[in-house]
């Protein structure tokens, strides 16, 4: 449910990164991806104490 959701995290192998949680709703949430190196990355969601590691891989592309 909105404000459920109390930190939001991309992880590769070896770091977690904390994105920034920006809005939150029923179905949505949007989150400013910190600085990180291009790659794929795991998302992870805190909610409460549950930290729920998502079935989705979150793609950081390089900009020119």
């Amino acid at each position: 449910g909105k404000g459920a959701v109390s930190a939001v995290f991309l992880s590769d192998d070896k770091t977690d990164y904390k994105a920034t949680l920006v809005e939150q709703d029923e179905d949505k949430l949007v989150i400013k991806v910190p600085h990180v190196k291009p790659g794929s990355y795991n998302i992870s969601i805190q909610a409460g104490n549950d930290i729920l590691i998502q079935p989705v891989r979150f793609t950081v592309q390089a900009t020119n």
